[in-house]
């Protein structure tokens, strides 16, 4: 029987780290909106740009 943590299972530090699925992780709900406008601005705003 083995213990572990649901970070070590698959949390932010897991995906960001060592699999690589997820580019971004932030502490709180307030930043990652933040960091989610921010990275939306580097989209363009419609598909003729």
């Amino acid at each position: 029987h083995e213990e572990v943590s649901s970070e070590e299972l698959g949390g932010a530090s897991t995906h960001t780290q060592k699999s690589g699925v997820a580019h971004f992780a932030t502490p709180n709900d307030a930043v990652c909106l933040s960091e989610i406008r921010r990275l939306m601005d580097y989209l363009p705003s419609n598909c003729e740009e």
